[in-house]
């Protein structure tokens, strides 16, 4: 799918990014929460105006309650992101407003930074503008690119922000270009999770891409395949696992 909402449970939170279209969130999205039991969560970031990223958030305001929004201030054509901001506002949320290089507590041991976009920042399409947030779970980097392409890689590398990060979390941009070799050259992850998906031709990764990737020793989970991926942190590295293949791919792999 389009890999448009990520869970991140940490001790004592649990904080989503994204939430999906707003059939997701009822197919899908739910159900999944009430299985783990989450009632509440303790924040929701939005990345973009995309409404396959945030179609669903007028029903999670109102089933979940997040006690924490952050939402990303660069303006954009979306008419639902629009109609959202409205009611953060009537509603009076807890919205935080953060700009590049500032830090947010997950929880005690989570720390996220945005990275992208700067102030006052505005790009051509809702995808050159998205939230960029590299997330720290002790001595383990996230990097979260959501619908990132070639510009805004561009642009990071010319910020100077340390990009390395042991795993790298993807979507498509709506070119079909992004992951590029210079990128991958900067964020040297171990593992990619990437979305892919068949229909429109541009949101699914090419052979050739991957096989980048696998050239390069770089561990790929494409969600076609692997389905969701679930990411655990412990003390001593990291797994993620392979909802529908059961694949496991440890830290201390090589």
């Amino acid at each position: 799918g389009a890999g448009a909402a990520i869970h991140l449970h940490a001790r004592r939170a649990d904080w989503l990014f994204d939430c999906g279209s707003g059939r997701d969130y009822e197919i899908r999205l739910r159900s999944y929460l009430h299985l783990a039991g989450i009632n509440r969560i303790d924040g929701l970031l939005l990345t973009h105006g995309d409404s396959l990223h945030i179609g669903a958030t007028e029903s999670l305001l109102r089933d979940l309650a997040p006690t924490v929004m952050i939402d990303n201030p660069a303006a954009d054509r979306s008419t639902i992101h629009r109609r959202l901001r409205q009611i953060f506002i009537s509603q009076g949320l807890n919205l935080l407003s953060l700009k590049t290089g500032e830090e947010f507590l997950l929880s005690p041991e989570v720390t996220g930074r945005i990275l992208f976009p700067p102030a006052n920042f505005t790009g051509s399409t809702s995808d050159d503008q998205t939230f960029v947030v590299q997330l720290s779970v002790k001595t383990t980097k996230i990097l979260f690119m959501s619908d990132s392409g070639y510009a805004t890689e561009r642009l990071l590398i010319g910020s100077g922000a340390d990009l390395r990060s042991d795993i790298l979390i993807k979507g498509q941009h709506h070119s079909g270009n992004s992951g590029s070799d210079i990128f991958l050259d900067a964020v040297q992850p171990r593992l990619i999770v990437a979305t892919s998906r068949d229909f429109p031709q541009q949101e699914r990764i090419s052979d050739e891409w991957a096989e980048r990737v696998r050239a390069r020793g770089i561990k790929l989970f494409r969600q076609d395949e692997a389905g969701a991926v679930e990411l655990e942190f412990a003390e001593r590295g990291w797994e993620a696992r392979a909802y529908l293949t059961g694949e496991i791919f440890r830290s201390a792999n090589r």
